[in-house]
């Protein structure tokens, strides 16, 4: 939903759990083109965007300047362990994903579209690493935590990777231009007013949790933005879309709320060993949920499909 969204997904795991063989079976599946940076505390946001050279021109022997794109110019980019990079890199990647541009010198250039940035990071790596300022983990419209694999995954990763061709690979299932195409059908999808409120009621929880009936005022430091309700509502349009309805459901918001919310919380001292899906599902289960009556306006909603 992220790449037909045109936003950009945190993957969060150990080392060797896949993540970046995950993004890379990802493009092939879309084929679209495809970089990877690998985040070190040495990278310059040069590394990431580009930057203006002097070279000599071989006709005329003149010094000119010549304007390098980085990786950044594609259509999926992976920054490998993010986190390693220095907090001045990764705020270069913040215009790119919230503008789709980047400023080079003088210039101001349009990255292609769509653009999606997929960054990993090891969550208990302490030394050598930065962690991400809240305005740019709010960039990112899901963060996605990537477990370990179970006791019969690994015995099947093992067989695979023991081959000679053992990398995984996908094959084409959709195309960019395809992506594009539904992400201007889910645009229309109907959204009922309740919805909205029930969205709106959501991220008011996270600042306000005692007004809802959650035992959490001393937990939350700091609640979800008002991008978080921008991605919970266009989110819960593509899911309603992918599973065949033309509105969306409680149930649409309910399923994408946890991989929205969970980077946007920031919790306490006293909050001791509670995560931040604990303290979601909490907000879930609590926040009134619009009962079909509410709803029943969306089933007039006129189609998406054309």
């Amino acid at each position: 939903t992220a790449m037909i969204a045109s936003e950009h997904v945190l993957l969060e795991g150990v080392p060797g759990v896949a993540k970046t063989q995950t993004v890379k079976a990802f493009s092939d599946a879309v084929k679209g083109d495809f970089q990877r940076v690998q985040g070190t505390p040495d990278k310059l946001p040069s590394d990431l965007l580009g930057a203006e050279i002097l070279q000599e021109n071989p006709t005329n022997g003149q010094k000119e300047i010549k304007l390098e794109k980085g990786p950044v110019f594609t259509n999926i980019l992976l920054v490998d362990e993010i986190n390693r990079m220095m907090p001045k890199t990764q705020a270069a990647l913040l215009e790119a994903m919230a503008e789709g541009r980047v400023t080079i010198g003088r210039n101001t250039l349009e990255l292609p579209k769509p653009f999606m940035v997929l960054a990993t990071q090891n969550p208990i790596e302490q030394e050598g690493v930065y962690r991400l300022p809240e305005a740019q983990q709010d960039r990112f419209m899901y963060k996605v935590l990537v477990p370990r694999p179970a006791m019969n995954e690994l015995k099947e990763i093992m067989d695979r990777f023991s081959k000679k061709d053992g990398q995984p690979h996908a094959n084409q299932i959709t195309s960019l231009d395809e992506m594009v195409e539904i992400r201007k059908v889910a645009e229309q999808v109907y959204v009922d007013e309740s919805i909205k409120d029930y969205i709106v009621n959501l991220i008011e929880a996270t600042h306000n949790p005692t007004k809802y009936g959650i035992d959490a005022k001393d937990v939350i430091e700091g609640g979800a933005s008002p991008r978080a309700a921008i991605f919970l509502l266009k989110a819960a349009k593509i899911n309603a879309l992918l599973n065949g309805r033309a509105y969306v459901g409680p149930q649409d918001v309910r399923e994408v709320a946890t991989r929205i919310l969970r980077h946007r919380l920031t919790l306490s001292y006293s909050a001791n060993n509670l995560t931040t899906d604990q303290v979601v599902e909490s907000i879930l289960s609590k926040v009134k949920v619009p009962s079909p009556k509410q709803n029943s306006a969306a089933a007039l909603a006129p189609s998406t499909k054309k």
